[in-house]
């Protein structure tokens, strides 16, 4: 009986070492991943449809009118366009909801 014990002991200890280990293996592959769920990402997204109801609001206009941006209105569009081209390298740092699995996944 007790060589069974140690035996069961020594098989939870090494499944439980195995567990951490694959965990730390999850952790490290996302270091650099952002979660799709966190409040940066909310607030990215956020300060993303806020800009595209700009755009979508002065571009008919300045077509139309054949207005340029000028002053401090070219500054903030060029902002604008640097933002949406950081978006498009962050997209490929985030997370996604994989709704097949019903996980997020994360690397």
């Amino acid at each position: 009986k007790l060589n069974s014990e140690i035996d069961t002991s020594l098989l939870v200890s090494e499944t439980v070492k195995a567990q951490d280990a694959r965990l730390t293996a999850l952790y490290l592959e996302g270091k650099y991943i952002i979660s799709p769920d966190s409040k940066f990402r909310r607030r990215w997204d956020i300060l993303q449809a806020i800009i595209l109801v700009y755009i979508s609001l002065v571009v008919p206009v300045r077509v139309g009118y054949k207005l340029s941006a000028e002053g401090p209105y070219y500054v903030l569009e060029l902002a604008m366009d640097l933002y949406f081209y950081i978006d498009v390298v962050l997209n490929f740092f985030t997370g996604y909801h994989d709704d097949v699995e019903g996980l997020v996944v994360m690397n």
